[in-house]
């Protein structure tokens, strides 16, 4: 081979090879990039929408417990309420026909706190009457909506009577919820 076909041959050679790898830097190596960075936009968008899945699945969940128990709210609102009603607590001993000797309601910090809690209400009560009347107050207690518990009763004869009556000191308490 003669020389100036040689140095065509390499020239050739040369340009192609060049050629090839200005095209590979410009025109295929961006392309790769970008697949290889879609490969990995799609794994984290699998990631994403499985998690997602997984909430949508829980609020489902949440929101058929919330329809079923939905009728039951109002319920609760009144066994449980949010305020404490003076009102209330004047309803329930009003209703007895039992004497009351004294009332006291224990002095109760009723701000909401910084968790959502059960606040309890005590309320000390003496009361005389006949074991009727007393059976009358505990029937129409338990009766209510809201939630009442009986701490502590005591069933007496009153002194200074000569007739059936009883002296019943008891310790009720009641609550309310006290959302944060």
């Amino acid at each position: 081979m003669n020389i100036k076909q040689r140095i065509k041959n390499y020239s050739t050679a040369s340009l192609l090879l060049l050629f090839t790898s200005f095209f590979l830097i410009f025109a295929i190596k961006p392309s790769v990039e970008l697949i290889v960075s879609l490969f990995h936009e799609k794994e984290e968008l699998t990631t994403i929408d499985k998690t997602l899945e997984v909430k949508i699945q829980n609020i489902i969940q949440a929101q058929n417990t919330y329809m079923t128990l939905a009728e039951n709210i109002d319920i609760l609102d009144r066994a449980l309420p949010q305020k404490m009603r003076i009102t209330d607590i004047k309803q329930l001993f009003a209703s007895s026909s039992a004497t009351i000797d004294s009332l006291s309601i224990a002095q109760q910090q009723i701000v909401p706190s910084t968790a959502d809690t059960l606040t309890p209400i005590v309320i000390s009560i003496s009361t005389q009457g006949e074991y009727a009347q007393i059976k009358k107050f505990v029937a129409f207690l338990l009766q209510r909506p809201r939630i009442y518990t009986m701490d502590q009763i005591q069933l007496g004869k009153a002194e200074g009577t000569e007739s059936a009556r009883l002296k019943t000191p008891m310790i009720i308490s009641s609550y309310f919820y006290a959302p944060k």
